[in-house]
């Protein structure tokens, strides 16, 4: 997460948690790796960058790949969720962090994972 700055009245301002998102092509479709944080304030990230790559996948597997997401709630598992159904069965974490594996250990919802 980025420090914390403040505006020029000398009020801290709280930093948004920075998530990176990268869509590669692979034989079978596309995997897109996710690092970062994964929160309310940027799950919306998240879910566009799963659509897009949805899109072009062309019918083939989507691969998430979420070994360098340091911390996600419940926004960034909804929209896996939605992902997932989107996909039609064709979305599959292939990596994930602790902090990832502990969020879906935690729900009845856990996306297919490799």
């Amino acid at each position: 997460m980025m420090d914390n700055e403040t505006d020029p009245g000398g009020t801290a301002l709280l930093a948004m948690p920075e998530l990176s998102t990268v869509t590669l092509g692979t034989k079978d479709g596309v995997r897109v790796i996710v690092s970062g944080e994964v929160d309310t304030s940027n799950a919306w990230e998240l879910r566009e960058a799963l659509q897009h790559a949805a899109e072009h996948a062309a019918g083939g597997v989507e691969e998430v790949d979420m070994c360098g997401v340091t911390f996600m709630d419940s926004s960034g598992l909804q929209a896996l969720l939605e992902a997932r159904a989107a996909a039609a069965g064709k979305l599959v974490i292939v990596e994930s962090s602790l902090p990832v594996r502990r969020l879906l250990a935690a729900t009845a919802l856990v996306p297919q994972t490799r």
